[in-house]
């Protein structure tokens, strides 16, 4: 257990100067510690913001539903990608700081797609710099997207973009991926080309595989065999008893409908009761105590350490 020392005596100082005594004389003279606590909330929501939290996630959720291939979107910074587009623009089109090189660039953040911190750059074509976004100028500019049919791949991307007849060639460098957050960039302009399940995060969405030891697949496969096998002798037990015995007899006993297919049924489903012990209940209970008791042997073995 960790001993709670230390506290900043003077706050007024560029620097922090630790008095190791300074916790207890503040404990017996019941003042507030000097210093921040070590306890660190995680939670997302409080008492106060849980429901108009909630609310506005469930607005987002709406209002994502309602993008269609075509539209065009506003990021903006720090917001996540909710479509697979095309980058059009970006806030450093323009300013007399930015290098040529970085015009119609962003940065956006993979890390929810492909587990990689660092940030990775996009940029617009040169061509789609200057585009305005409202309705008159999207009347005076023609321009359509041709690119391939959605696929898992998240690093390629191939396609032409038409502007007044004109075509240029598009890569994963104008590519923007739902999922994505746009990062150090005021916001972008982009169209969007994959909505739902054609995007690249959801081609990529698998259910988890669940993982079973050797140990549970030989048990699995024993307790099939062991079912088959007492599936076979209830039926060779019910037809013995159902020729064996003919009518005449069985009337003595009380049974009059001997000869019936229901008859045989029954007497199927009797002796799988009968039989039901050859599969045990406590198998998989045994299993499991069994490798708890070997996992503390080994544990408690200096040898294998």
């Amino acid at each position: 257990m960790a001993e709670r020392r230390g506290s900043v005596t003077d706050k007024e100082r560029q620097y922090r100067l630790v008095d190791p005594f300074q916790i207890e004389r503040d404990e017996l003279t019941h003042l507030k510690p000097s210093f921040i606590s070590n306890a660190v909330h995680t939670s997302k929501y409080t008492y106060l913001s849980f429901l108009p939290l909630c609310l506005l996630q469930e607005f987002r959720r709406v209002v994502r539903e309602a993008i269609q291939v075509g539209d065009i979107l506003r990021i903006g910074e720090r917001e996540t990608i909710p479509a697979d587009g095309i980058i059009l623009s970006s806030s450093e089109d323009s300013g007399a700081f930015i290098s040529q090189s970085f015009l119609g660039s962003c940065f956006i953040d993979t890390s929810n797609l492909d587990g990689e911190a660092n940030l990775k750059s996009r940029e617009a074509l040169r061509a789609t710099l200057g585009f305005a976004f409202d309705q008159n100028a999207r009347e005076k500019t023609k321009y359509f997207i041709k690119c391939e049919q959605p696929d898992q791949d998240l690093y390629r991307f191939s396609g032409n973009l038409s502007v007044d007849s004109k075509m240029y060639s598009l890569s994963e460098k104008q590519f923007l991926m739902r999922g994505s957050t746009l990062m150090n960039t005021k916001w972008v302009w982009m169209v969007v080309v994959y909505t739902g399940h054609d995007t690249k995060i959801m081609k990529n969405a698998r259910a988890a595989h669940h993982k079973l030891s050797h140990l549970e697949i030989l048990t699995s496969r024993t307790v099939v065999v062991v079912f088959i096998v007492q599936v076979l002798l209830c039926a060779v037990a019910a037809g013995i008893h159902h020729f064996r015995f003919d009518e005449a007899q069985m009337g003595h006993i009380g049974d009059a409908y001997h000869t019936s297919g229901v008859e045989l049924v029954l007497i199927f489903l009797s002796f799988v009761v009968l039989m039901n012990t050859l599969i045990p209940i406590s198998l998989v209970v045994t299993v499991e105590i069994v490798k708890t008791i070997h996992a503390k042997f080994i544990t408690w073995d200096d040898q294998m350490r």
